[in-house]
């Protein structure tokens, strides 16, 4: 019977966060490969796929192989609240691929007219252990979070994969 009720209870675990989670710290890092593309060509794509998909970069390049850029994602909030999401993006060349690692991610959040208010990742987490309303915020913001994150990493993964570019339209 206990089985049964664990069993039912599932589907209500399925969606919890998935957020990345290094010494309390929200940490995405991993490695992708590339066929057929060159190191260079890698990095030219990455250039533009970065500053495509990240607002407010300012690129920071560590000779051909390395780009480091601070961005900045801002979260859906009632009107009265402005929250943004922001973090450091690196990107190193390897091989036939590259290396990714998005750090230093804090919550920056104000009420209109109001001074700002930094929350370091670290900072997030302790909402995570008191229960009812807070607890279920902090649950939502760190979904949107990972969801925010894994798109960010998808676009430009696919922006540096394609092999095929957009072919001219004839007219």
């Amino acid at each position: 019977m206990r089985y049964l009720l664990l069993f039912l209870l599932f589907p209500l675990s399925a969606p919890c966060q998935t957020v990345h989670i290094v010494d309390d710290n929200i940490v995405y890092s991993g490695k992708v490969n590339l066929k057929d593309i060159d190191r260079h060509e890698i990095s030219m794509r990455a250039k533009k796929a970065l500053a495509t998909y990240i607002k407010h970069n300012d690129l920071h390049y560590d000779g051909d192989s390395s780009i480091t850029t601070p961005g900045i994602i801002i979260l859906s909030t009632p009107y009265p609240v402005i929250k943004k999401l922001r973090y450091q993006y690196t990107l190193v060349t390897v091989g036939n691929g590259y290396r990714y690692n998005i750090d230093n991610v804090s919550i920056a959040e104000k009420e209109r007219g109001q001074k700002w208010v930094i929350t370091p990742s670290k900072d997030i987490f302790k909402n995570i252990e008191v229960s009812g309303p807070t607890a279920m915020e902090t649950e939502r913001l760190l979904n949107e979070i990972d969801l925010q994150f894994q798109a960010l990493l998808d676009r430009i993964k696919n922006d540096i994969s394609n092999v095929y570019p957009l072919k001219k339209r004839s007219q």
